[in-house]
């Protein structure tokens, strides 16, 4: 979609840095009405380099192409090429997040820090007829698939300049394709912590490493730990108290995690 950050939504390489690979972005003449071969360069223009490309209104109607040079400390390999399914379409009016961010235009500065926290909705809840027809029917089944969804959460988290970003319901897969990449890039380390029981979803925290480094990363589930962790005894017993409320908790796979992040910029502030 036009306005919206693309990048390699399966990108795996052996014998070389992610970090160190470069990459560099084309897309094809509007009046190209077939995707052309990567071979065709008279075919495409560069619009951008990096591991993103954040499209435009211009680019509407164009395919698009990424071109990878792999390379480690010593060593650059052939460039590979993938070519999108499908040209840039025009992408929504103006989002509310968009006016949120008139108000996040720049990172704090090193005096203080913004943290941002959402539940961006895991796929495995909205990708059946169920909740389709009956948990979203207001929303159109396009809105709720995440190869779309992603697309305006990348952008709506990026753009709130945030240094601590917690985030709920976190699909595994986006985390590691999509999540995981594109805020490495932009200078983030990320922890993830999956739910109990056989879903794949769960937490994760990215941190800007310009101003945080992890000291120790837990994770527990909760079911699991407030029956014997010695410190939850209090809170245990006073859900004990109500017998539907303890066995409901108990049946859950809601998980807790914690971070301990050490301010860069500031000794001993933890």
């Amino acid at each position: 979609m036009a306005g919206y950050p693309v990048h390699p939504s399966k990108f795996e390489v052996e014998y070389c840095e992610s970090t160190q690979c470069e990459f560099i972005w084309y897309k094809s003449h509007a009046s190209v009405k077939v995707a052309p071969s990567e071979d065709s360069s008279e075919s495409w223009d560069q619009v951008g380099t990096g591991f993103s490309y954040t499209t435009s209104n211009s680019d509407i109607g164009s395919w698009l192409k990424v071109k990878c040079i792999p390379k480690n400390s010593s060593k650059e390999g052939l460039p590979e090429c993938a070519i999108s399914s499908q040209v840039i379409e025009a992408g929504p009016c103006e989002c509310p997040f968009e006016i949120r961010h008139s108000f996040t235009k720049e990172f704090m500065g090193n005096e203080g820090f913004r943290v941002v926290t959402y539940n961006i909705l895991a796929d495995l809840y909205t990708d059946s007829d169920y909740t389709r027809t009956v948990l979203h029917p207001y929303c159109p089944p396009y809105a709720l698939a995440i190869d779309y969804r992603k697309q305006l959460i990348l952008k709506e988290l990026i753009g709130y300049k945030a240094d601590i970003i917690c985030l709920q319901e976190v699909d595994g897969k986006v985390f590691d394709a999509d999540l995981k990449p594109i805020f490495s890039s932009l200078g983030f380390e990320a922890e993830f912590s999956k739910k109990g029981g056989q879903v794949s979803e769960g937490m994760t925290c990215l941190y800007n490493t310009s101003k945080f480094r992890l000291i120790e990363s837990f994770s527990h589930i909760v079911a699991e730990e407030l029956p014997k962790n010695p410190l939850l005894n209090d809170l245990w017993e006073a859900v004990q108290k109500n017998e539907d409320l303890s066995k409901r908790i108990l049946e859950r796979t809601t998980s807790c995690q914690l971070l301990v992040l050490e301010s860069v910029l500031m000794e001993n502030v933890v």
